[in-house]
């Protein structure tokens, strides 16, 4: 996809004891562009585009739970400062 990549949102490093691994993440906000492709899955299973209330971070892996709770909010707000007044003419 075609997408402006903005500030780090949050970096993780997390321990798998056992599959004696460890990952260092990088998040970064990023927005997708207006005549961007719409993403598909190459190297995992799927992906799909989530509401803030459908971001469980219980569906997670380890590594992942501190930033999808801190995006879940994000957007929560992101939410609340973009309502859409409905108008209507009679």
């Amino acid at each position: 996809i075609l997408a402006n990549v903005g500030e780090i949102v949050e970096v993780t490093f997390h321990e798998y004891p056992d599959a004696q691994k460890a990952v260092l993440l990088l998040f970064f906000e990023a927005t997708r562009r207006a005549n961007s492709p719409e993403p598909h899955a190459i190297d995992v299973a799927a992906i799909r585009w989530a509401s803030a209330d459908e971001l469980d971070p219980a569906q997670f892996p380890p590594a992942d739970v501190g930033v999808v709770a801190r995006v879940r909010e994000r957007l929560k707000q992101m939410m609340k400062s973009t309502r859409v007044t409905d108008y209507r003419h009679t």
